[in-house]
Formats: structure tokens, C-alpha cells, sequence
């Protein structure tokens, strides 16, 4: 039997104040969305680096990985500087955006497992822009 081949990967993270919530699913030559793992980590440097062990277990280390995840308002910029800063493609989405994506998908359900598995299918789905780090004086001066 042989291996399925996966085209594209992403890591969908739904951001709240205190944790993460993430889900990694690949797209297969098949063509169909596969959720590999899903796991909810702290919304701390801690946190992040848990999730980084957990992606080096989880991922297929031959293929890019992409990540999307929702501005949250400040919430999810760590993470977004973490991810960016260990070489992980990145885009951030306005909420709306999300929003309706997720209601083209007629899901009625709302939890934050839900919306990490339909930020990594919007992001395997569609090309998103990439998110461009801010330069550090920028950064600090919004701090």
C-alpha cells in the first residue's frame, strides 16, 4: 500500500486571551482535507513553544507549512511574532473575513476547535496574503 502523498498543509490557530486552539490538516493528492491533529496550547511563550514541539511530531517536515489565525485584537500577536520569527508562513485574516468563510461552509456550530479546523481549511483552500512583520520601533511604539 502506498503512502498518500500530501499537497499542502496548514495550521489553523483560533486565538482567545488565554489560549490557542490549533488544528493542522493537510490537503491529499486526492483531493480532499485531512485533519491530522488538533491540540490547544497556552497563549504564552510557553505555550508556543509546546505548539512548535507538537508541529515537529504532527507536520509533514517535507512540505511548507502555512498558518492562519484570526486577529483577535492584540491576543494573537505573540503568537503571530513566535510563528513568524521560527520561518512558519503566516497569514493573519481580519475576523469578518473568517466569519464568512465559515458561513459559506453552512457550519451552524461555534466552538473554538471548530473555527481552528475552518481556519486551516480556509488557508488550504485559499491563497491569503502573507503577514508582513511589523518593523521593531513600529512594534514598540503600539506597545
Amino acid at each position: 500500500m502506498s503512502k498518500k502523498v500530501t499537497l499542502k498543509q496548514c495550521l489553523g490557530i483560533d486565538v482567545s486571551m488565554k489560549k490557542i486552539d490549533c488544528c493542522l490538516s493537510f490537503y491529499t493528492e486526492e483531493l480532499k482535507i485531512k485533519v491530522v491533529a488538533t491540540s490547544g496550547f497556552e497563549n504564552s511563550p510557553e505555550g508556543f513553544i509546546k505548539l512548535r514541539e507538537w508541529l515537529n511530531r504532527k507536520q509533514d517536515n517535507a512540505l511548507a507549512l502555512h498558518v492562519n489565525m484570526e486577529a483577535t485584537g492584540t491576543y494573537h500577536e505573540e503568537a503571530a511574532y513566535f510563528l513568524a520569527g521560527v520561518g512558519y508562513r503566516l497569514s493573519v485574516i481580519q475576523p469578518t473575513k473568517g466569519k464568512q468563510y465559515a458561513k459559506s461552509l453552512d457550519e451552524k456550530n461555534k466552538t473554538d476547535k471548530i473555527d481552528a479546523g475552518m481556519l486551516a481549511r480556509m488557508g488550504l483552500e485559499r491563497e491569503l496574503l502573507l503577514w508582513s512583520r511589523p518593523n521593531e520601533q513600529l512594534r514598540c511604539l503600539k506597545e
